[in-house]
C-alpha cells in the first residue's frame, strides 16, 4: 500500500517542469497555472476521503491556496468537492477546470463513453495538463488512454 507520502512525491514529480508536457510547462513558466481534471470510477466514501486528503496535502504543500475541511463520512461523490475546487481552490501551479469531474458511476457504458470523451478532450481540446484518477477502472482507462499528460491515480486496489 501507497502511504500519503508516497502519493505526495508522486504528485510532485508530476507536477516538475521535467515531467509535464511542453504545453504545461509553457504555462507555468508564464505564470499560468496547469489544468486539472478528475475522472472517478463511481461514487465511494472512500473516494471522496482520499479527494479531501490529497487537497489538504496540496495546501499544505502550497501547491494550492485553500482546501476543504473533513465532511461527513457518510456523504459520498467528489462532484461537489471538484466543484468548490474549481471556485476556490485555485492556486499558482493547478488550476482544477470546471467542466472536469467525470464520473463512470460504476456503470461499463457509462465507462465506455466517459473514457472516450476525456481521452478526446485531453487530446483535442488542449486545457488538461493533469489527469487525477479514483478507482481502479478510471486510473487503468487513463494510463491506457492517455500518454501525452502524467496521470496520477489517487485510489486503486489493483494499481495500474
Amino acid at each position: 500500500m501507497v502511504s500519503r507520502r508516497g502519493i505526495l512525491a508522486a504528485l510532485a514529480a508530476a507536477l516538475s517542469s521535467a515531467a509535464l508536457p511542453s504545453r504545461a510547462q509553457e504555462r507555468l513558466v508564464s505564470g499560468r497555472p496547469a489544468g486539472v481534471i478528475l475522472v472517478t470510477s463511481g461514487s465511494d466514501v472512500r473516494f471522496r476521503r482520499i479527494l479531501i486528503k490529497t487537497l489538504q496535502a496540496l495546501q499544505r504543500m502550497k501547491i494550492i491556496l485553500f482546501a476543504p475541511a473533513d465532511d461527513a463520512e457518510s456523504r459520498t461523490g467528489t462532484a461537489d468537492i471538484w466543484g468548490a475546487c474549481a471556485f476556490a481552490l485555485q492556486g499558482p501551479f493547478l488550476r482544477f477546470l470546471p467542466d472536469g469531474h467525470y464520473s463512470y458511476d460504476f456503470d461499463p457504458e457509462r465507462r465506455r463513453r466517459i473514457s472516450a470523451l476525456v481521452t478526446e478532450r485531453v487530446l483535442d481540446a488542449n486545457d488538461v495538463d493533469l489527469v487525477l484518477a479514483l478507482g481502479n477502472e478510471a486510473a487503468f482507462d487513463m494510463a491506457r488512454h492517455i500518454h501525452d499528460i502524467p496521470e496520477l491515480a489517487l485510489a486503486s486496489s489493483s494499481p495500474v
